[in-house]
């Protein structure tokens, strides 16, 4: 496999734009490997880097961790409340699932020099930043980076993190 890092020329990132590293791909591609092993090479070459921690409606799968993975919400009440105080800015759905970015998120790009915000994502999430940062007029450059694997590598990295049946596997890669 071709290492992805080699193709992003980090020294771009010294300059003191910020710039939003959108890690885009299906179920198992490997974005949360990607996105360690991006955040551990930008740190070697102290350009500053701050991973993003999105917002989920839904419950958690036994392989995620709460407020590592996302920050996982409970109820639409719970939601909306988060919404109300400002907490969760934008939003968007895949599959029928609530996700949205935290206010955090958009006020680190407004800090020139600030650290880079790396976010890991679907296409539904990458079209909604998108839209909101040319509806707002936010100019911090978006860098989509896309990963994937075959269905069959992604059933075993699958298999490989969770106890799932073959029916939950199925689901699972299907969305």
């Amino acid at each position: 496999m071709v290492n992805p890092l080699r193709f992003l020329g980090l020294s771009r990132f010294k300059e003191n734009d910020v710039y939003v590293l959108a890690v885009g791909g299906h179920v198992a591609s490997g974005k949360s490997t990607f996105s360690q092993r991006l955040i551990e090479k930008m740190n070697l070459e102290d350009i500053p880097i701050r991973s993003v921690i999105n917002f989920k409606l839904r419950p958690i799968r036994p392989s995620e961790i709460d407020g590592i993975d996302y920050n996982v919400v409970q109820s639409e009440q719970e939601w909306d409340e988060r919404k109300q105080r400002g907490e969760i800015v934008i939003e968007f759905r895949r599959d029928g699932i609530k996700y949205g970015f935290p206010n955090g998120f958009l006020e680190s790009l407004r800090s020139k020099g600030g650290a880079h915000q790396l976010v890991n994502l679907d296409i539904a999430g990458l079209v909604a930043l998108s839209n909101y940062f040319k509806e707002h007029r936010i100019e911090s450059p978006i860098i989509p980076i896309g990963l994937y694997c075959s269905e069959e590598e992604a059933r075993q990295r699958i298999i490989g993190r969770e106890r799932l049946t073959g029916r939950d596997v199925a689901t699972t890669i299907a969305g």
